[in-house]
């Protein structure tokens, strides 16, 4: 008679062994012996003993599949802590709780591992977190005690600035621009769809403008004597970084030639901004315009009825006046898209209640409060300068100050937007700021808050040279700070789940939020509002760089705060108890928000569990898997008084199968493995397993 012991681990307290990148998984191993094992002739095998450590399973009932992700201000509807940090509502937010649903497509009750649901959890909430600073960076791993018994789950949630992403480095990352020009990773057109299918080769028309990939920029271009209707590219990169990112344009290229700077010897129309993403055409013959599905055209009395959609941009016309829209001639307007129901210009039908819920282009003044300017802390040598005016902004053809670009800086919801003369590399560069945040002043004299909708802001330009003698324009990507790190495979044609613009903007349930987003008290800029905004952009923390007011939350059960969260059922498995909604306004390690269940999941096991032994003659059948089987025992689900964590195992009567051998064998290793019914490895198995086996000779064997 011979015991042998077999183990995925020589060292049963190594907690590296039996993780998922070990090749001695503790479900199945192979044991190579120093010296070869005889084994008599009509030798019998079984299972003596087993020590396994069991995962656990968790049910997942059909009801009990969703939860909620949140990032924004923390709802308190008593107000008892700062205000500065919780709104009353979901009114006084700029945000939408995001439904998180696990197991998609999957039906019926799911047995998953603990190691299973916590990946899947982690999986699902960084396809719902789509801030491009948060995108990718929450994990979700099991917890257990100093006994290896499980506890419950961890959920950090990571606010690092990207760029290279060192964990010690606060640095913002480098400037992300595309390669190779005409690449339909890289380049989108923003006005015509025929444009986007030739640009994703299949099909379509050449574009008439050219785009130029330098070493740090690209440039748009329209050739000589190209007059066609309005021509936009947004780049197809990674949304730009919110905890300082900047989308830099140089516009030298595009100023009459009588400029101080030169430029196009043709005048024309020129836009450039940061816009949320789309691909959704709204067709208006001859041509379509690509926007986002709750936008609609020439919506107020400052939208242009032929330029593209941009949330914040800036616009100069030289080819004629039109000071009632975006437009007065030569001058650098900037317009923001914001919800205003006292504008209903336009189209006839931005009087009517569903066009005045939606957003609408609204010229900014900028000025520093002297000469009758408004105050949005300009500086003044712009309000100074020759041709300024305190409607339309500065004059760009007389350009006293010898402006070649403009750049835009987001920090959390803050947005400020500079001017400046030379390059922006060029150290010996002079900045010139338009409009900066302060909370101080009325919500007019701020540029909207980055709210949910505006998270991932893309580049774009737009030229339109038509009633002019055409072509010869351009404008330059000079500078973009992507979030590459959190988010490199973004890709804004991608129809796929991971697509910002199908997750967010393209369903129609999505547009909805986007309606419910501007109806929000932050995003309304009625003229009939308080005198100091009754909001707080969020900002950001001095040094960390942490978002200073907006926050992340797990809503995992029905929270009256929160409307739409009626189906959210996950907390008890989350062993959040009777806590609808865990917020991490407070705990907080280094620039990790982090929290952890406070009482223990109810998980029980509910997969049994077989001992496989490979190589051998025994004889199993095995008939829900439809045939012959290498099982040699059925193990116990509880060792006495565990039903999961550590458990020792041992049959109360060993059953010994033949192997069938009628002479010795000669052995040099040992294959085992542990399945389930189906025959699929037990993968809710962890740490170490040890298995007894032991072998005899056949009592009823003829004595030879």
């Amino acid at each position: 008679m011979s015991l042998v012991i077999c183990s995925n681990d020589t060292k049963e307290q190594n907690a590296l062994i039996g993780q998922q990148q070990s090749i001695y998984k503790p479900w199945s191993w192979t044991n190579d012996l120093s010296s070869t094992l005889e084994l008599p002739a009509h030798c019998q095998v079984a299972l003596q003993s087993a020590k396994i450590k069991m995962d656990g399973t968790i049910t997942i009932g059909e009801g009990a599949k969703t939860f909620l992700w949140w990032f924004g201000k923390n709802i308190d509807d008593n107000l008892v802590t700062e205000p500065n940090y919780y709104a009353d509502d979901l009114d006084g937010t700029t945000s939408v709780p995001i439904k998180v649903e696990l197991f998609s497509g999957q039906e019926g009750l799911i047995n998953v591992s603990i190691a299973d649901l916590a990946t899947e959890v982690e999986t699902a909430l960084n396809k719902a977190c789509l801030h491009p600073n948060l995108h990718g960076r929450i994990t979700c791993e099991p917890t257990y005690d100093a006994t290896n018994k499980f506890t419950g789950f961890q959920f950090v949630f990571s606010e690092k600035p990207t760029g290279a992403y060192v964990p010690t480095n606060n640095a913002l990352p480098a400037s992300v621009l595309p390669g190779a020009a005409g690449q339909a990773t890289e380049v989108l057109d923003g006005y015509i769809p025929q444009q986007r299918l030739y640009q994703l080769g299949i099909g379509g028309n050449v574009p008439p403008y050219t785009v130029t990939a330098g070493i740090d920029f690209n440039t748009m271009a329209m050739p000589a004597l190209t007059q066609r209707f309005p021509q936009s590219v947004m780049l197809n990169i990674p949304p730009l970084h919110l905890k300082g990112g900047k989308a830099a344009f140089a516009l030298t290229a595009s100023l009459p030639a009588a400029a101080p700077k030169g430029g196009s010897a043709n005048p024309a129309r020129i836009a450039c901004g940061i816009s949320r993403p789309t691909v959704i055409p709204q067709l208006r013959p001859p041509r379509g315009f690509i926007r986002p599905p709750w936008y609609k055209l020439r919506n107020g009395e400052a939208a242009p009825a032929w330029m593209n959609y941009y949330d914040f941009g800036m616009f100069c016309n030289f080819v004629e006046d039109q000071p009632g829209r975006v437009g007065s001639k030569d001058k650098l307007t900037l317009f923001h898209t914001v919800r205003f129901d006292q504008d209903d210009g336009g189209h006839p039908r931005s009087q009517s209640r569903d066009w005045q819920r939606r957003g609408k282009v609204q010229i900014f003044k900028y000025g520093d409060g002297t000469g009758g300017s408004v105050n949005t802390g300009c500086d003044a040598a712009v309000v100074g300068s020759a041709g300024f005016s305190n409607d339309h902004g500065y004059d760009l053809v007389q350009n006293a100050l010898n402006i070649t670009g403009i750049y835009w800086k987001a920090e959390a919801q803050q947005v400020s937007v500079v001017i400046y003369d030379l390059t922006l590399a060029d150290a010996a560069h002079t900045e010139y700021t338009l409009v900066s945040y302060d909370a101080t002043r009325i919500k007019p004299l701020n540029l909207k808050p980055i709210d949910q909708g505006c998270w991932c802001l893309q580049p774009q330009v737009t030229i339109f040279n038509s009633g002019s003698v055409g072509g010869n324009q351009a404008l330059v990507f000079e500078e973009f700070n992507g979030t590459e790190a959190s988010w490199p495979n973004y890709d804004l044609e991608n129809n796929d789940e991971t697509s910002w613009e199908l997750q967010m903007w393209r369903k129609e349930g999505r547009a909805r939020d986007s309606l419910d987003l501007f109806s929000r008290t932050p995003l309304d800029y009625d003229t009939g509002i308080a005198a100091v905004s009754p909001y707080l952009y969020d900002g950001l923390v001095a040094v960390s760089l942490l978002f200073s007011r907006q926050k992340q939350a797990l809503i995992t059960g029905p929270d009256a705060r929160y409307p739409g969260t009626f189906d959210a059922s996950m907390a008890p498995i989350f062993g959040f108890g009777d806590r609808p909604t865990v917020n991490y306004s407070v705990t907080i390690v280094g620039e990790d928000w982090q929290v952890t269940s406070p009482v223990r999941p109810d998980i029980e096991p509910s997969s049994s569990i077989f001992v496989r032994l490979h190589g051998f003659n025994q004889q199993s059948v095995n008939a829900k898997a439809r045939g012959k089987s290498d099982i040699i025992a059925h193990l116990p689900r509880f060792d006495g008084s565990n039903s999961y964590g550590p458990l020792y195992l041992e049959p109360s009567n060993m059953l010994y199968l033949n192997l069938n051998n009628p002479a010795p064998i000669r052995v040099n290793s040992f294959d085992i493995s542990l399945c389930h019914s189906d025959e699929t490895y037990a993968t809710g198995l962890i740490g170490t397993t040890i298995v007894v086996l032991h072998f005899r000779k056949d009592p009823s064997a003829p004595r030879e």
